[in-house]
Formats: structure tokens, sequence, C-alpha cells
């Protein structure tokens, strides 16, 4: 059985994590070989004095944590740098995607060798999703930008729950840049530059309320970050 990296970054997740880390903690217990990567990306709530009353009941829960607000993506490069286990797993607060698909993604990742990136994907025929047509429009809308401006071919990259094999990780890491919105699609991108295959996976996941990200106002921003990516990586 391999071992298990799990990151899960955390901006003002206090209220989430309340209800979520009994859950998350419970799921580790039963997992053999693990750790826990929480990455407390500049909270000014009780986050991190949540995350550090717990660690004494989670079995190799590892907390990284810095004063100022830094994005998601440069929390989860932090997460990625640290991470020590076989294969590492991204995945959010929230809990948006259901736990049990790790145990498939684990299982999937049997099958292949050497480098590799499964991400999951909620526009599969298989995945269960709970989501408004609303946040489907707009999703499938950014998914478009991605093929023209990227030449990208995935019919999901924003799905919080993403694993790879930890020898992807030095041969992407050193060159992410993208700190917030599209820091998934780089990742994505730049495996596809380095040649490393990509794979997707049906999920279970619903929409959870209280999302950092506006569908409106953010789809700018991401927008500006996806021509950002081409420049920077050509």
């Amino acid at each position: 059985m391999k071992s298990l990296s799990i990151i899960i970054p955390c901006f003002n997740e206090y209220r989430r994590l309340y209800k979520n880390l009994p859950i998350i903690t419970e799921y580790c217990d039963r997992l053999k070989d693990y750790e826990i990567i929480f990455v407390d990306d500049g909270s000014t709530d009780n986050t991190l004095r949540l995350l550090q009353f717990y660690k004494p009941y989670c079995k190799n829960m590892h907390i990284i944590t810095y004063d100022k607000n830094a994005g998601k993506g440069y929390a989860v490069r932090q997460g990625l740098k640290a991470a020590n286990k076989d294969i590492v797993l991204f995945m959010d607060a929230d809990l948006a995607t259901d736990l049990s698909c790790i145990d498939k993604a684990m299982k999937m990742s049997k099958t292949i060798k050497k480098d590799f990136v499964i991400i999951g994907n909620r526009e599969d025929k298989k995945s269960k999703i709970k989501a408004s047509i609303f946040r489907k429009f707009i999703g499938r809308g950014f998914i478009i930008l991605e093929q023209i401006i990227l030449k990208m071919n995935y019919a999901d990259t924003q799905c919080g729950f993403k694993l790879m094999s930890r020898s992807v990780i030095p041969k992407i890491v050193e060159d992410l840049q993208i700190d917030r919105w599209a820091f998934d699609v780089e990742i994505l991108y730049l495996c596809k530059q380095n040649r490393i295959p990509v794979k997707s996976m049906p999920v279970i996941w619903h929409d959870v309320a209280g999302s950092k990200v506006h569908p409106v106002k953010d789809s700018w921003k991401m927008f500006i970050e996806l021509i950002r990516i081409r420049r920077i990586h050509g």
C-alpha cells in the first residue's frame, strides 16, 4: 500500500473545520501510512487555534502557517514542498469532494507507473454532482477559455481534488507562479509541457455555501491569470 500525503489549504476556515475536522481525522485514522498537512494561509479567524487544538488528537498531522494571506495556489505550493509520502493529494477544507473519492483515486494510482496526476472530473457521466445550473454554466465557460488561450483539453480543471505521485512535484513546483485563482490550471499546463500523464476520475461532489470564489466577480481575474500562464510558460 502506497503512503499518502493529504494537503488542505485553509483561509478563515474555522466554521467549516469545526464541523469537518472530526470527519477528516476519523478517515485518516484508518490509513496505514499517511500525513495530513494543513496550510494556514494567513487566517484572521480562529482557524490556526482550532488546528493546534486538534493536532495532538490526529496522528501525523502537520501545520504550516504564515501571517499574511498569499492565496490558495501559494498555500498548496507550500504543502507540495513539504509532502513526504509516495502519493500527494490536495483537497478543500469544505469537503465538497466526498472522502470516499480518496480510496478510488488511490486504487486507480496502483494501475499507473512512474509519474502521474489524477484529477477529479465533475463533468464525467459517472460523477454524482449537486450544483446550480449557473455554476455549471460559468465553469464550462472557463473551460472554453482554457481551450482557446492555453490549448488545453480538460473537461474540468477546477475541481478541488487532485492527486499525484510525489515524483511529479520536483518537475513542476519551482516553476509554479500563480498564487490565486488559476493555480490548478498552471499545474496541469506544466504537466502538459513536461509530458506528465494526467488522468481524470468521476467524483461525488456538492456545492458548499460560502465559497470564497465569486463566479462572476472573479471570472475576470481568472481570465487574466490564464493570459499570464501563457505569457510565463510560453
